[in-house]
């Protein structure tokens, strides 16, 4: 089983039983996530992006598991209790793997909203996501490319 496949399959059973607000399983998401991506660090690092906030997953569990690299990317990518967003966005910005990560993972949730009938969108959370992505591209020197 390669490293990818590992964390897919962590991810299902650590998010097993949870549901997304439209009710479809939550693991869903990071399973899109990681279809952005090519590189199998990257692929890891996205199955396990919310293992850490919304499971009792601890952080040491993820070295022991995946190593240091995907740790300190996981770690990164993960907002920490209290931590403003736009302070969580500028630490992220440190770690370049979890930066190419949440980039998807941004594409991911800024694609579900617009996938939403108009009437049911979360105009603030699209905001955020599109502040968001535009602020981690132009911290990681693409702000003129194309957004998603």
């Amino acid at each position: 089983m390669t490293k990818p496949e590992f964390a897919r399959a962590f991810a299902e059973y650590v998010h097993a039983g949870q549901l997304d607000e439209d009710g479809t399983p939550f693991v869903n998401h990071p399973i899109a996530v990681a279809g952005k991506l090519i590189d199998e660090e990257e692929k890891t690092v996205a199955y396990l992006h919310d293992v850490i906030e919304d499971t009792d997953t601890k952080l040491e569990t993820v070295a022991d598991l995946f190593g240091i690299r995907i740790a300190d990317a996981v770690d990164a990518i993960s907002k920490r209790h209290g931590e403003e967003y736009e302070a969580y966005i500028e630490r992220l910005s440190q770690n370049s793997l979890a930066c190419r990560v949440k980039l998807a993972d941004l594409a991911h949730n800024i694609e579900r909203t617009l996938a939403q009938p108009p009437e049911e969108r979360n105009p603030v959370r699209y905001k955020k996501h599109c502040t968001a992505q535009a602020r981690l591209r132009q911290l990681m020197g693409i702000a003129n490319q194309t957004a998603h």
